[in-house]
């Protein structure tokens, strides 16, 4: 299995299918955790794999969107491949869904009906989403005690560096709290996007876009809520009332903790890539949240 990760490379590759991208403008992004991107003329985007565990993520995406674009109605937008490679150079292509970005400032700006819109598309979505049944589709199943467990573990030794003694109490109670409370893990699972944010939705003509489905897995559907449990509690209740999920009890707490939790992978990732500002940037996150 050969894995591309620079322009050049991609680039040959991607002309080579589609001769007609020789004179495109070709832009690559090389931050993304799994996946060396490219856009051609910001119309397409092609992904592809880094390594083995991207690899079968993307194959499981695949699977995921080809369900979801059966499913979905016409104002929910998903990727829908117009190319896929998983065997000997693994990757995959689609055309931009085009919009704006969804922002807080943009959601600020909304209208009443907008707003109502927005509020029946991701309950729709959410609803179709974890509504897939888990048996009949290969993913990757989270057991959160040893999922949080390896995380805290983590964090401790990739954090605890730039946090204050006192931050570093809050995390260790934050997660031995979780550890005790065997409510915060009584969830029946679902299939989920895994990384829901404003930065993977697309305001479009009629409708939402949602893209990026490589955190897609089998794990607690609180996990999805957390965008807009941030970005605005009253269109989180107003999403939650829409939905067909299974809601607990414990529902919310859970996503106060994902929400508590989100700085600290942030400062993982920006000490892995040597990223001061993006360390910096994570820690007053964290410390606005605590």
């Amino acid at each position: 299995m050969k894995y591309i990760c620079n322009l050049k490379e991609a680039k040959n590759k991607i002309i080579s299918l589609y001769p007609e991208f020789q004179n495109s403008n070709f832009v690559s992004d090389n931050n993304g955790w799994d996946n060396f991107v490219v856009k051609v003329d910001e119309t397409y985007i092609f992904r592809f794999s880094r390594n083995e565990d991207s690899y079968r993520t993307l194959k499981m995406e695949n699977e995921i969107l080809k369900e979801l674009n059966h499913i979905l109605p016409e104002t929910i937008k998903v990727p829908k491949f117009i190319y896929q490679n998983f065997e000997s150079e693994p990757f995959v292509g689609y055309e931009m869904i085009k919009g704006e970005f969804l922002t807080q400032e943009l959601y600020e700006k909304m209208t009443v009906k907008q707003r109502e819109n927005l509020v029946e598309d991701m309950a729709e979505f959410l609803n179709l989403l974890h509504g897939i049944d888990v048996n009949q589709i290969e993913l990757d199943v989270i057991e959160p005690i040893s999922n949080y467990q390896m995380r805290y573990n983590e964090f401790q030794k990739n954090c605890f560096f730039y946090l204050n003694q006192h931050e570093q109490n809050l995390m260790i109670d934050l997660f031995e709290s979780y550890f005790q409370d065997k409510r915060m893990t009584n969830y029946v699972p679902a299939v989920i996007h895994g990384d829901l944010s404003f930065k993977h939705m697309i305001v479009t003509e009629n409708g939402i876009g949602i893209i990026d489905f490589g955190d897609v897995r089998i794990f607690d559907p609180a996990y999805d809520f957390a965008w807009s449990y941030v970005c605005d509690k009253k269109l989180f209740y107003q999403i939650l009332e829409k939905y067909k999920g299974n809601n607990d009890d414990y529902f919310e707490a859970r996503i106060n903790f994902y929400i508590k939790i989100m700085p600290y992978y942030g400062i993982v990732y920006g000490d892995r890539i040597q990223n001061r500002a993006l360390i910096k940037k994570e820690v007053e996150n964290l410390r606005k949240i605590l």
